[in-house]
């Protein structure tokens, strides 16, 4: 299999993966922000797309996709969110009004 992207940003977004497989195989999908196009192929190369919806929490995610092929070979990607920034502004305080540098 080749990964085409495994880093998601806090805005979601779209990437694929080639299964290159001599053999029939499943995909599933462990969280509900991830989805995939194709979760059952056969034997060559099939291209999956991946899809991360949007994400607003404050903290890291992560899920994965498994692609059991038909021998028992297992395969298993892990797709990685990050957790929307969060912008602080510097600057003084003068006279009651913040003053951003």
């Amino acid at each position: 299999m080749e990964l085409g992207r495994s880093d998601f940003t806090y805005a979601g977004g779209s990437s694929s993966v080639v299964v290159s497989s001599t053999n029939s195989w499943a995909a599933t999908v462990d969280s509900n922000w991830i989805s995939v196009d194709t979760i059952t192929g056969e034997a060559g190369d099939t291209t999956v797309n991946i899809t991360c919806r949007k994400y607003g929490g404050s903290e890291d995610r992560i899920g994965t996709i498994t692609f059991a092929m038909e021998n028992g070979m297992d395969c298993t990607v892990t797709i990685t969110q990050t957790r929307m920034g969060l912008f602080i502004p510097t600057g003084k305080i003068i006279r009651g009004i913040l003053r951003i540098n």
